[in-house]
C-alpha cells in the first residue's frame, strides 16, 4: 500500500481521536465544574457542553473534508469522481435515498435483535446535528455527509487505482471505519461495519458520490427524527419519548410503542392503541410505496432487467426495507396520537353471572334456609 493511501486512510479515525480526545477533557472540566450545583448541570452548564459538542463536529468534519480535497487535488483523482457524479444525478439521488431507507429499517430490526440478545449493552448512535440549533445543525449534517463520504469515495479510489480488488479495497476501507470506533463496543463498531459496506457499496454499484451522499442524508434525517436530542456522545442517557400513554400521562420510547389497535402501556399496563382507521392508511402507504421503489428499481437501477435471478431478488427485498423505513421516518417526523382502550375493538366480560330470575331464586332459598 502507497504511503498516501496510508495518509488518507488514517486521516479519519486520527482526525476524530484528536479532537474528540480534546472535547472530552473539556466536558469532564466543564462537568466538575458544575458537580458542586443543584441539579448537577444547569441550563447553561449543558449548553456550554453542548457549545463543546458542535465545536468538535465542526473541526473534526472541517479536518476531514479539507484534508480529503488537498489529497484529491495532489493526487488528480478529483477529476474522475466529480465526473462521474454529474453523470445521472436524478438517478442516484432516487436510488441512493431509497437505500438510506432501507439502512434505516435494517438498523430498527438489529437494535431491536441486539436488545433481545444482549440487552444489557444500550443501543447508542451518534447524531452530530442533535447538539446544535437552527442553521448550526444543517451545517454539521451537510458538513458530516460530505466528509464522510468524502474520504470513504476517495480511500477507495485510491486503493483501486493502486491496484488492489474491489473485495480488498472495500474491507480496507470498511474495517478502518469501524475499528475507529473501538472504545464504543463491539455493537456499535459492527454497524459501523455494515454502514461503511453499504454506503461503499453504493458508490461501487452506481459509480457516483451522490448516491451514498442522499442515502446518508436521508438517513441522518431519519435518525434525527428518532432521537431528536437525546444522544450525548459522553454520557447514558435513555431514548427519548416519542409517544404519550394517555392514561398514565408517561412518555414511551420507540421500543415500547406498538402501532396497531391495542397494546398494554409498560408504565401502567393499561391497554392503549391507536385509532382504528390509522393502520388501514398505513397498510396502503406501505403498499404503495413498495411498489414505487419497485417501478424506481426497474427503470433506473443499471443492469437491473438483465441480472440474475439472485440479483433480483435481492432488490426486491431492498424495495421491502424501503418501503417499511419509509413508514418509519414518517412515524418519527409524524407519530400517530394515542387512545386509551383498545379502539374499534368491544370489550368482552366474559365472567359468569346468573340470569336475574335465577339469581332471585337463589336468594329466596338461602333466606328460607
Amino acid at each position: 500500500m502507497a504511503q498516501s493511501s496510508i495518509v488518507l486512510l488514517a486521516l479519519l479515525p486520527l482526525a476524530e481521536w484528536a479532537i474528540t480526545s480534546i472535547a472530552r477533557r473539556a466536558i469532564q472540566r466543564e462537568t466538575s465544574n458544575s458537580a458542586k450545583e443543584v441539579p448537577p448541570l444547569s441550563q447553561d452548564a449543558e449548553k456550554r457542553i453542548r457549545g463543546i459538542l458542535n465545536r468538535a463536529y465542526l473541526a473534526t468534519h472541517a479536518t476531514v473534508l479539507f484534508g480529503t480535497s488537498a489529497w484529491l487535488w495532489r493526487s488528480g483523482l478529483g477529476q474522475e469522481l466529480f465526473a462521474q457524479a454529474s453523470s445521472h444525478i436524478t438517478r442516484d439521488i432516487a436510488l441512493g435515498a431509497s437505500c438510506g431507507l432501507a439502512w434505516y429499517s435494517v438498523l430498527f430490526h438489529l437494535a431491536a435483535l441486539q436488545a433481545k440478545l444482549i440487552p444489557e449493552v444500550r443501543f447508542v448512535w451518534e447524531v452530530p446535528a442533535l447538539y446544535a440549533t437552527g442553521s448550526m445543525r444543517w451545517s454539521l449534517m451537510v458538513l458530516g455527509a460530505a466528509a464522510i463520504e468524502l474520504w470513504r469515495i476517495t480511500a477507495l479510489s485510491s486503493l483501486l487505482h493502486e491496484g488492489y480488488l474491489v473485495s480488498s479495497a472495500l474491507l480496507v476501507c470498511t474495517a478502518v471505519y469501524a475499528v475507529r470506533l473501538f472504545d464504543r463496543g463491539m455493537p456499535r463498531m459492527a454497524y459501523a461495519a455494515l454502514e461503511g459496506l453499504i454506503y461503499a457499496g453504493l458508490f461501487l454499484w452506481l459509480g457516483s458520490l451522490i448516491a451514498p451522499l442522499a442515502a446518508r442524508a436521508i438517513f441522518e434525517l431519519g435518525m434525527s427524527a428518532l432521537f431528536r436530542q437525546a444522544v450525548p456522545l459522553f454520557q447514558t442517557a435513555g431514548l427519548p419519548a416519542v409517544a404519550c400513554c394517555p392514561l398514565c400521562r408517561q412518555g414511551l420510547t420507540w421500543r415500547e410503542v406498538r402501532y396497531r389497535e391495542a397494546f398494554r402501556c409498560p408504565k401502567c399496563d393499561s391497554v392503549i392503541g391507536v385509532s382504528n382507521s390509522w393502520l388501514p392508511r398505513t397498510k396502503a402507504m406501505g403498499v404503495a410505496s413498495y411498489v414505487c421503489f419497485l417501478v424506481l428499481f426497474f427503470g433506473w437501477a443499471p443492469g437491473f432487467l438483465q441480472a440474475s435471478l439472485r440479483i433480483f431478488f435481492g432488490a426486491t427485498v431492498v424495495c421491502g426495507f424501503a418501503a417499511r423505513g419509509c413508514l418509519q421516518l414518517l412515524n418519527a417526523l409524524f407519530p400517530p396520537a394515542i387512545e386509551p382502550g383498545s379502539p374499534g375493538i368491544p370489550e368482552l366480560d366474559f365472567s359468569h353471572k346468573p340470569p336475574q330470575g335465577e339469581h332471585d331464586e337463589e336468594e329466596e332459598q338461602s333466606k328460607g334456609a
